[in-house]
């Protein structure tokens, strides 16, 4: 982080939370699904929350078309094969 101040505070209050409930006795597990929310609820109150778009997939929409045109071609391409081959064979 460019900005020290948020830094400081974020790893104060996780060090502070993991202080306050450290449990020795809990395996690795068991410590790591304690540790985790105490981290995203520190930066939450640090940083603030933050939610991601979800993920589109515009490739998708891409490989539709392509198929579809690629579909249509094939349809033309035989169309014309076959007028072709009526056409050589009434010549």
């Amino acid at each position: 982080m460019k900005d020290k101040g948020p830094a400081l505070n974020y790893k104060c209050k996780v060090d502070t939370a993991v202080v306050a409930e450290r449990q020795e006795s809990i395996d690795l597990n068991g410590r790591w699904e304690y540790f985790k929310p105490t981290v995203v609820k520190a930066a939450e109150q640090t940083l603030g929350h933050k939610t991601r778009e979800k993920v589109r997939k515009p490739f998708r929409r891409s490989l539709q078309k392509y198929k579809s045109l690629n579909n249509r071609l094939q349809q033309v391409t035989d169309e014309a094969r076959k007028y072709g081959e009526m056409n050589s064979v009434q010549n």
